[in-house]
């Protein structure tokens, strides 16, 4: 409990601690006619009073506690000043838009311009214009402050369409002609006729658009080291936790250092679907890894190849029927090398991805 020190002065000292003796008092000491000692904060008055009743001086040499009132009255002006230092700014940004890659962009970017959680936000129209010359996909943005959340709703131009009529359809591959179905234009090949790549398919008047289906070679191929050097996991772990509190952050725990190589997985908590909240903590998982030569019997080296092959072959023609289809290997002392050949048909004018 609090005390005040204080000073007694005068000639009737020992009358006034006799009439004192129910108060407690602590460290008492005379120096003369002064008497110095401390007493509970709440017995202050009362001794007051008993000296100006013994005639004695009465000095409050230090006071250690201030009385209840001033307590509260800090506490609501704290309560003022904090309400108005929260109510000005903005602590958690909510995204709306069909572009979830945007809107991480979007953030990042008003994060990368000292605007984010935290942050005291005014007229928005100068922003909206900064990030749309920043992002010309968005056709609008709208700001909304509700509180100490900042609403921002994104729409984007619609994508132009991918499928659009050209003056001309040509063989993206050489094959046999089984059969041509036109959209647009006039077919310039029958079924049976043999074509080249690049080869003029179908003529636009004005535009062209239509299947060429045929058969065609394709030829896949793929190679796989008899060495390798792999990563693998070494069975040590550590954890690095990292706190953002608006545009500030520090980091606990690990830290990694040297050229040893990790596996980095981060869990993140404060940061739910669309909304890039005020505070936000991830824990960081590191799994130490180890390098090491993986070796590989010829055997082991040419199935791996062929399924890779074999993989590229679906990814590419995955839409085409396979009339038939043989491999060929080679190999050499420190690899082995897969060729694959597949008669297909399929449309000799698709452009194909990857290709």
């Amino acid at each position: 409990m609090s005390r005040a020190v204080f000073m007694v002065s005068g000639t009737n000292i020992e009358k006034f601690l006799s009439k004192a003796k129910y108060i407690q008092l602590f460290e008492l000491s005379r120096n003369g006619e002064a008497l110095y000692g401390k007493c509970l904060y709440k017995d202050l008055k009362r001794l007051k009073d008993l000296a100006a009743k013994e005639g004695l001086e009465f000095t409050l040499l230090m006071q250690t506690y201030r009385p209840l009132k001033y307590f509260f009255l800090t506490l609501f002006l704290t309560s003022v000043i904090l309400t108005f230092f929260w109510a000005n700014r903005v602590w958690t940004f909510v995204y709306k838009s069909n572009d979830e890659v945007l809107m991480d962009k979007v953030h990042n970017y008003l994060l990368e311009n000292n605007v984010g959680p935290g942050e005291r936000v005014g007229n928005f129209l100068p922003l909206s214009i900064q990030l749309k010359q920043a992002f010309p996909e968005i056709s609008m943005i709208d700001f909304k402050k509700e509180g100490v959340r900042l609403n921002i709703d994104i729409i984007v131009k619609p994508k132009e369409q991918l499928n659009i009529p050209q003056e001309a359809v040509r063989a993206k591959l050489g094959g046999i002609v089984r059969y041509v179905n036109v959209y647009l234009g006039q077919a310039q090949v029958n079924a049976g006729d043999v074509v080249y790549k690049g080869q003029l398919l179908i003529q636009g008047e004005p535009l062209a658009a239509g299947k060429v289906i045929g058969e065609t070679v394709v030829k896949i191929e793929q190679e796989v080291s008899l060495q390798e050097s792999v990563l693998e996991p070494t069975g040590k772990k550590h954890k690095e936790l990292l706190v953002k509190i608006g545009l500030k952050e520090w980091r606990f725990g690990f830290k990694p250092v040297g050229e040893r190589k990790w596996h980095v997985k981060e869990q993140k908590f404060g940061w739910a679907g669309n909304r890039r909240q005020f505070v936000e903590i991830t824990l960081i998982m590191y799994d130490e890894l180890k390098e090491f030569t993986l070796t590989r019997t010829q055997e082991e080296a040419l199935q791996m190849a062929l399924n890779l092959a074999e993989t590229k072959l679906s990814q590419l023609y995955g839409d085409s029927f396979i009339l038939e289809k043989k491999s060929e290997s080679i190999v050499t002392p420190s690899q082995v090398g897969v060729s694959l050949l597949a008669k297909i048909e399929t449309d000799l004018a698709k452009e194909r991805l990857g290709e």
